[in-house]
C-alpha cells in the first residue's frame, strides 16, 4: 500500500512462496508542482512487517492550452455583442488559469472580461461575455490565457462597426433687428444605414436660440428641416452653431456656423436721429445768433467781416436813425436792426422831445455787395 501525504495512493495485492521475490509499479500522480512525501507498506495479513518513506520533486511540466474566440464580424453602434471564448488543455496536470478580454476603444462592456478556470488535463472549458459597440470602425477583441502570471496564449479577432451619419445645413437671414424674433432653420439628413434618433443642437454668442435641442426620428437618406426662433437684444453682431449627433454614439456627425448682423432697434434709431437733428437744428440757430451780433457789430463800427460778408467793402454809412443803419452801395439800400447800447430813458409830459434824425453825408463805394 502507499500513502502520499498520508493519504492512500494505491494498493495491490501479491502472493509470494517462500524465498520468492517479485517487483510492483506503484503508479505516482502530481497535478502541481512542490514536493510530494511518499510512504509504502507491506502487510502481511494486517501487520505492517515493512515500511519505507521517501520524498518526491514535482517539476514544472509543460502547460499547453489553447484560446479559440467566436464573434460578429459586423455589427452596428449601439448593438450588443457575444463573445464566446473556448478554453482546450493539453497538459498532463490540472491548469489554474486567468482569463481576461482587452477590447479596443470602440468596444464597451459593462462588467469586467475576467475569468478565473480550473482546467483539469485534456479538459475543454467555454466563457461567454456581453459586449456593446460604440463607435464605428475597426474593432477588436484580444483574449489572453494567463498562468501565474505568465501567457500560454491569445486570440484577436476585428469586426467592422458601421454608425450613424448625418448632415445639417444652417440658415438664417444676414441681417435683423435688435429685439426682434427671427427664424433660424436647420436642415437635416441621415446618411447612415439605419432609421437613426438624431439629436439637433443650436447654440449662439450674441443671440437667444429657443429651443437650444430638439430630436427627429429619421428613415436612412431621408431629409428634414427643424425650425428654431433666435432672438438678439443689443446691435452687433451674433454667431450661430447648429450640430448633429446620435443619442447611441459618442461623436458628433456635422456642425454648421453661420454669421448674422444685428442692426439697433427701430426705436433706438428713431431716438438717435432726433437727437441728431435736434442737435444739427440748435447748432444752426447758435450760428445764426452768433452772425447776427456780429454783423450788428460791424455794422455799428464800419468794420469789415473778416469772413468776407455783406458788410466787407461797405463802410460809411448812408444817413442813420434812432436803432437804424441805412446801408448804401451800387444803388442798393440795405436796413440792419442795431441793438440799443443802452436803455431809453423813460419821457415825461415836461421833459423836451427828442430831435428828428437828420441826414448825414458819407462817402459809398460803387461797388456792388457781394
Amino acid at each position: 500500500m502507499m500513502t502520499v501525504e498520508g493519504e492512500l495512493a494505491e494498493s495491490e495485492s501479491i502472493t509470494l512462496k517462500p524465498g520468492e521475490a517479485t517487483s510492483l509499479n506503484l503508479k505516482l500522480e502530481a497535478d502541481k508542482p512542490g514536493v510530494l512525501h511518499v510512504t509504502v507498506y507491506l502487510y502481511a495479513g494486517k501487520q505492517v512487517v515493512d515500511r519505507r518513506s521517501f520524498s518526491v520533486e514535482v517539476k514544472e511540466g509543460e502547460a499547453r492550452v489553447t484560446v479559440d474566440v467566436t464573434a460578429e464580424s459586423e455589427a452596428y453602434v449601439g448593438d450588443q455583442l457575444e463573445v464566446s471564448v473556448v478554453l482546450e488543455s493539453s497538459s498532463p496536470f490540472e491548469l489554474e488559469l486567468k482569463l481576461v478580454a482587452e477590447l479596443s476603444d470602440g468596444l464597451s462592456s459593462e462588467a469586467p472580461l475576467e475569468a478565473s478556470i480550473t482546467l483539469p488535463p485534456g479538459a475543454t472549458e467555454s466563457v461567454t461575455w456581453s459586449i456593446t459597440a460604440v463607435e464605428k470602425g475597426l474593432q477588436s477583441i484580444k483574449v489572453v490565457a494567463e498562468r501565474n502570471g505568465l501567457v500560454l496564449d491569445s486570440k484577436l479577432v476585428q469586426l467592422v462597426v458601421e454608425g450613424p451619419a448625418a448632415d445639417i445645413k444652417l440658415r438664417a437671414p444676414s441681417q435683423v433687428a435688435a429685439g426682434e424674433e427671427f427664424a433660424i432653420d436647420v436642415l437635416v439628413e441621415n446618411k447612415g444605414i439605419r432609421r437613426e434618433k438624431l439629436m439637433v443642437g443650436v447654440t449662439a454668442d450674441g443671440c437667444e436660440v429657443k429651443p437650444a435641442i430638439k430630436y427627429v426620428q429619421l428613415d436612412a437618406g431621408k431629409t428634414t428641416t427643424l425650425k428654431f426662433t433666435g432672438k438678439a437684444e443689443a446691435s452687433g453682431k451674433a454667431v450661430i452653431e447648429a450640430h448633429v449627433a446620435a443619442p447611441s454614439a459618442r461623436e458628433v456627425l456635422d456642425s454648421d456656423r453661420i454669421y448674422v448682423k444685428v442692426e439697433k432697434k427701430v426705436e433706438e434709431a428713431t431716438a438717435e436721429k432726433k437727437v441728431e437733428e435736434a442737435t444739427a437744428s440748435n447748432t444752426t440757430a447758435s450760428l445764426a445768433a452768433t452772425n447776427q451780433t456780429t454783423v450788428s457789430r460791424q455794422a455799428a463800427t464800419g468794420e469789415a467781416s473778416p469772413t468776407g460778408g455783406i458788410f466787407s467793402k461797405v463802410r460809411p454809412l448812408l444817413f442813420s436813425t434812432s436803432g437804424i443803419l441805412v446801408v448804401a452801395s451800387g444803388g442798393v439800400a440795405i436796413a440792419v436792426a442795431l441793438a440799443a447800447s443802452r436803455k431809453r430813458p423813460e419821457r415825461t409830459a415836461t421833459q423836451e422831445p427828442p430831435p428828428q434824425p437828420q441826414k448825414v453825408e458819407t462817402e459809398v463805394y460803387d461797388e456792388e455787395v457781394d
